[in-house]
């Protein structure tokens, strides 16, 4: 019987040295596979962050843009101000031109 548990011994000792590589090579795979998510995790921040920029970039355009509708709105009503004191002046000018006129007849 001793020679049996001797032989037994024996095959798991070539057991364990036809695994071993197997073994070493898992334990590398699994401390890639964490490497792997934690450079996945800082990925994700990365990629979390920027969203946050673009949504911040594009709520500046769009706030941009409302700013210069509004400049270009005001801009329009005041042009639409002076041609109408323009006109007025014109009128007013015509009127002064008649009333001197009309004063230098009488």
């Amino acid at each position: 019987m001793g020679g049996a548990v001797a032989e037994l011994d024996k095959e798991i000792g070539c057991v364990r040295k036809a695994i071993a590589p197997a073994q070493a090579e898992i334990k590398r795979l699994d401390a890639e596979r964490r490497e792997n998510e934690a450079d996945n995790e800082a990925v994700y921040m990365e990629i979390m962050d920027l969203q946050s920029q673009a949504s911040s970039l594009k709520d500046q355009i769009f706030s941009g843009r409302r700013e210069e509708e509004n400049q270009t709105g005001l801009l329009r009503d005041n042009m639409n101000v002076l041609r109408g004191l323009e006109q007025d002046l014109i009128r007013t000018e015509s009127d002064h031109s008649r009333l001197e006129k009309t004063v230098r007849a009488l």
